[in-house]
């Protein structure tokens, strides 16, 4: 009769390579998207609810995700205006379905940030300070791979001098709403989203796990015949 000890062993060593080819079904913590700052001749771009300049731009995952986080780029030229204070003391990050004519279109997330973004100086800007801010969404969000959405960050205090920071994007060109004139606008906006990617199986994984399966049955197959 085949032993325990032997058919246990069989079964471990099986078990494990399911194990390994299991890894690329789970999920990864990363940037799921990222154009961080690049320093173009705009620099930046006005957005305050204040001044009614609000900026948006697009982006798409390359697989299904759950956005946790967001970070960005900015300027606030409060910072050449004797005593007074620079940041914004709060943000409002928001994602759009797009509305299908390449601009953003229903709200789907809204979170504000507050304690200035948690700002940090990272270099300079056309002689200001270049902050990188970053924040936790209020709930996270599932981004669809290959489907297109929008993003707007806002100061939407009474500051009313921040700048949103040029990014390095695919397609140089992001929307914006200029006292109430709604268009298509040079430059790609700076901000990464961070979260959690679904990785995708590789064919041999999966063929690695079909296999680990056919080596279950067949042990258990063996011990049923020497019983």
């Amino acid at each position: 009769m085949h032993s325990v000890r032997s058919a246990a062993g069989g079964i471990k060593r099986i078990a494990a390579a399911a194990c390994l080819s299991l890894s690329p079904f789970l999920a990864h913590a990363a940037d799921v998207y990222s154009q961080p700052f690049a320093d173009t001749p705009a620099g930046g771009y006005y957005s305050s609810t204040l001044g009614d300049f609000l900026q948006y731009d697009d982006f798409v995952v390359g697989a299904n995700s759950t956005v946790t986080s967001v970070s960005w780029w900015g300027v606030d030229i409060s910072e050449l205006l004797p005593g007074s204070t620079i940041n914004p003391t709060s943000f409002t990050v928001s994602i759009f379905a797009d509305d299908g004519n390449n601009a953003p279109g229903t709200e789907l997330s809204v979170a504000t940030i507050g304690n200035s973004g948690n700002a940090s100086v990272v270099g300079s800007l056309q002689g200001l300070s270049l902050f990188q801010y970053s924040g936790s969404l209020t709930t996270p969000f599932a981004a669809i791979a290959g489907t297109k959405y929008w993003i707007g960050i806002t100061d939407p205090t009474d500051n009313g001098n921040w700048f949103w920071a040029t990014g390095s994007g695919p397609n140089g060109s992001h929307f914006g709403i200029i006292l109430g004139d709604a268009s298509p606008l040079n430059d790609d906006m700076a901000f990464t989203l961070g979260g959690v990617t679904a990785a995708v199986p590789e064919p041999s994984s999966t063929a690695l796990l079909l296999l680990g399966g056919l080596g279950v049955f067949c042990v258990r197959k063996r011990q049923q015949q020497r019983t």
